[in-house]
């Protein structure tokens, strides 16, 4: 079968089933464009960010775990801690107060979150505005020209519940910016081999995984790029490649539940849920001999990760905003984040939405869709485009997944695959040279996130008018 291969560079051989770089990669015009859009993605991200401070669905929740680092006492949560300890750590730069040891969404919690609501949504909110710019840079770096990496760098920018998930302190942007980035520097690192970028892109890869296990895909797409490179290098260069790309990752993972465990020696919330066991035998044993605290803290590193596993799995109960694999693709039960009372009848209330852009989401779907019967054609054909190919894989990779999941998900649990099928129809469109079919795309994509606009950013808005059209699903 033949295959689209990478042109041939002083740093490698010409046969790889890497994806291909675009012919106008050096293009002047890219930095522009980066400019252009790490800007635009300030603005819509940041957009209000001085408006309500009234907590959303979750937030309260996440602020009492995040300010068991303050108390240091013991919390457990079923996923990694980093980015629970991102955003305490900034929080910690405006004199934060943790939340008092009451009943959850209790008024004071609520009053408490109020305070510092800004200093807790300001760095997911910013990892969210990078991500469109990290979007344009990977869809260079996967051979997209210019005009669709711009297509596919907007779909992601103009994603209103993309857009509407960053502005809470959640903690899945910190996911698919580090995730994303990584997988980025790695391919850059491949173009140009550096063992500093290998190791970058593990370091990535790591702390993407240290936020959510969800991220694991992304160890395995570089994985799976590094498997390709084994025609274009000597074997104890691709070896001393892969290992500086798998320390990192391993080393940061490990690295944060190190400071994790440091930052919670005292008996707390946690402990309900794992009796027999919490950090504070790390400090017993820091009174002993370097020696004996190695066996503690691994012990505790397993068995957290081994609870963590297993409360996940015990997690059967239902949601009301809960959907399932095969609703995502079609924009099924969006996130319904916050309500705020502004009217007595509520009719102009604030309403805040994860609702998507159907001009992107449907077209990234449909892409897929077009995506996997042009491969097949291409496979009779025996000349397969190596780019799509790749991508159609990560794209299955973060969605056929959840299939084997029976515990309540999110529609944010697609948004990896999502940013994946937005690559996916910027390559087709190349392909297949769309070129005003872009225009009317983008237009289109433009008037949805207009219209949609208000429950984005939790402006006043008569709601009923979704319960009265096809979109009733929705609430």
């Amino acid at each position: 079968m033949q295959t689209v291969l990478l042109p041939e560079t002083e740093d490698r051989g010409p046969k790889t089933l890497l994806p291909l770089r675009s012919s106008d990669y050096h293009r002047k015009d890219w930095r522009l464009a980066l400019v252009v859009v790490l800007l635009l993605g300030l603005i819509t991200r940041f957009a209000m960010f001085l408006g309500t401070r009234e907590p959303a669905m979750d937030e309260v929740q996440f602020t009492e775990y995040l300010s068991a680092y303050f108390t240091h006492r013991f919390y457990f949560d079923t996923h990694p801690p980093l980015g629970k300890l991102l955003v305490a750590g900034f929080a910690s730069l405006f004199d934060f107060q943790p939340l008092a040891p009451v009943a959850p969404e209790s008024q004071e919690s609520v009053s408490q979150f109020v305070a510092y609501a800004r200093a807790l949504r300001f760095l997911p909110t910013l990892a969210g505005a990078l991500l469109p710019a990290v979007a344009l840079l990977l869809a260079r770096e996967l051979g997209l020209s210019f005009r669709y990496a711009i297509l596919a760098a907007g779909s992601v920018l103009y994603e209103n519940a993309l857009i509407a998930h960053a502005r809470f302190v959640y903690f899945d942007d910190f996911l698919l910016l580090f995730g994303f980035a990584s997988l980025l520097v790695l391919l850059r690192a491949i173009s140009r081999p550096n063992i500093l970028m290998f190791g970058l892109a593990g370091l990535l890869a790591g702390m993407a995984c240290a936020v959510k296990w969800t991220a694991l895909t992304f160890l395995v797409l570089g994985g799976a790029l590094l498997l390709a490179t084994t025609s274009i290098y000597t074997i104890r260069d691709w070896l001393k490649y892969v290992l500086a790309f798998a320390v990192p990752a391993f080393a940061i993972y490990i690295g944060v539940f190190a400071i994790h465990f440091a930052l919670l020696p005292l008996p707390g919330p946690g402990d309900t849920f794992m009796p027999a066991l919490h950090p504070k035998l790390l400090a017993h044993e820091a009174h002993q001999s370097t020696a004996g605290m190695a066996p503690g803290f691994w012990q505790t590193l397993i068995d957290v990760n081994r609870e963590m596993y297993l409360s996940n799995k015990r997690v059967t109960g239902g949601h009301p905003y809960g959907s399932r694999w095969y609703q995502w693709p079609w924009m099924w039960k969006p996130i319904y984040h916050l309500q705020v009372i502004l009217s007595k009848d509520h009719a102009a209330d604030s309403h805040t939405y994860s609702m998507p852009n159907p001009v992107v989401w449907l077209g990234a779907t449909g892409s897929v869709v077009a995506a996997c019967m042009l491969i097949a054609w291409q496979a009779v054909k025996r000349k397969v485009d190596v780019t799509l190919a790749w991508l159609v894989a990560a794209y299955l990779l973060n969605w056929l997944p959840f299939a084997a999941i029976t515990r309540v998900m999110f529609i944010y649990h697609y948004y990896v695959a999502l940013v994946f099928a937005i690559l996916i129809l910027g390559r087709l469109a190349q392909l297949a040279k769309w070129n005003k079919l872009c225009i009317a795309y983008g237009v289109a994509m433009l008037a949805c996130f207009i219209l949609f606009s208000s429950f984005t950013y939790g402006l006043p808005t008569d709601v009923r008018w979704i319960d009265a059209s096809f979109l009733r699903t929705w609430r």
